[in-house]
């Protein structure tokens, strides 16, 4: 009897792990589920991100006495120069003005003088956003200010030229840079001809001032359009050409290594690069809304 009831004591405590396995098993499978669901979820939300349109980017058209430019703005990177911008534009406040200041290696500015140079009005100046990863390169638009970075109000340039020397290096007064804000897209060839126009003197300003009027007639909004983004179709098409492009190239260097020796060049002779001497000081500039200056400290 004794060793009758052992024996059921035996089964129980083997039986006992087996249902506390189970439960757990049980247990976990409605979390299982509720996580697949989940992940689904997270799947179909993934893919609704991925087919959501891209950001419109605003547009404005210049009209010059040599022909229009259009130029796209970046109201994500640099919102308050933007808008600041864009009201000018809204209210006319471009139209009828000039490019006072050309130098052909370095930038065109305009939007402050009229044909007779008469300074247009402006709003209150704005922050500067100088520090928001563009870059002054060529085709950029920026905006022109005076030594104090959050001074800028109405007058911009367009660099013609990529102009490190103007971007933003340091939170401090002569390193802060000048802030982009747009880029020209359509009508480089309008921005070279501005840039290669003869200047000399012409009413306040001494020297850099188009001997020929080059007249902002019209500044207006364009529709938007969304920035150029390379489909998966274009991509895969590229991927393809370039694999078949390997691919031959691969068969003919082999066959060409059956045929001939391979030639052996003679090891080049190492070349001296000759850097440009560095320049003392800052590499900062000032640039000036007033005498029109853009002078490195």
């Amino acid at each position: 009897m004794k060793y009758f009831i052992s024996c059921l004591v035996l089964a129980a405590s083997l039986y006992n792990p087996i249902l506390s396995v189970q439960a757990a098993d049980t247990a976990k499978k409605p979390a299982a589920k509720e996580a697949a669901a989940t992940g689904k979820d997270t799947k179909v939300k993934e893919d609704v991100a991925k087919e959501a349109p891209p950001t419109l980017l605003p547009r404005v058209r210049i009209q010059t006495s040599l022909g229009d430019m259009i130029l796209e703005l970046y109201d994500t990177k640099a919102p308050k120069t933007v808008e600041n911008f864009l009201s000018y534009v809204r209210e006319g406040a471009y139209d009828g003005t000039i490019f006072h200041r050309v130098i052909s290696n370095f930038m065109v500015q305009g939007g402050a003088y009229s044909t007779d140079y008469k300074a247009r009005y402006t709003r209150a100046a704005i922050t500067s956003e100088s520090n928001n990863g563009l870059k002054n390169e060529r085709g950029t638009i920026a905006m022109a200010r005076e030594y104090e970075p959050d001074s800028a109000t109405n007058q911009f340039f367009i660099n013609v030229v990529d102009n490190r020397i103007l971007n933003h290096h340091s939170p401090t007064p002569g390193h802060w840079g000048y802030t982009v804000f747009g880029k020209v897209t359509e009508g480089l060839d309008v921005l070279d001809r501005i840039r290669n126009i003869p200047t000399g003197p012409g009413g306040p300003f001494p020297t850099d001032v188009p001997q020929t009027q080059v007249l902002i007639k019209k500044v207006s909004i364009e529709p938007a359009a969304p920035p150029l983004v390379v489909t998966s179709a274009e991509a895969y098409v590229k991927k393809d050409a370039k694999d078949s492009k390997a691919t031959v190239k691969k068969k003919a260097k082999k066959t060409a290594g059956k045929t001939t020796k391979a030639k052996v060049s003679p090891k080049p002779k190492a070349v001296k690069s000759i850097s440009p001497p560095a320049k003392k000081g800052s590499t900062g500039a000032t640039f000036s809304t007033k005498s029109g200056s853009a002078n490195p400290n």
